[in-house]
């Protein structure tokens, strides 16, 4: 994650057709933060997406060509609308009933 980059942990990650969307394959990053996608398509390019609750989605086209690829590390964003804090109050009424 950028600012601490600390691996994540549970993100998910998946591949898509460009011409449709179709996923082709996905997988769950470890507690290292490391993946490994495998699956078979005939496709020549595929969209790779990344995403994590509180983080933007991180996208990017990739070329296939039956060789492993490696990306590198990954520095995913925080979404600009997540809350530091949420503090939640209310008034609790009492009502006192005499029993007969």
């Amino acid at each position: 994650m950028e600012g601490d980059k600390s691996p994540i942990e549970s993100a998910t990650i998946h591949l898509e057709k460009v011409s449709d969307s179709t996923v082709v394959t996905y997988k769950i990053s470890n507690d290292k933060g490391y993946f490994s996608l495998e699956g078979k398509s005939f496709q020549k390019e595929l969209n790779l997406y990344i995403s994590f609750i509180g983080l933007k989605t991180y996208s990017k086209k990739i070329k296939i060509n039956n060789k492993d690829l490696n990306l590198g590390k990954i520095f995913m964003k925080p979404k600009d609308n997540v809350l530091d804090e949420v503090v939640i109050n209310q008034d609790l009424q009492l009502q006192l009933k005499k029993i007969p």
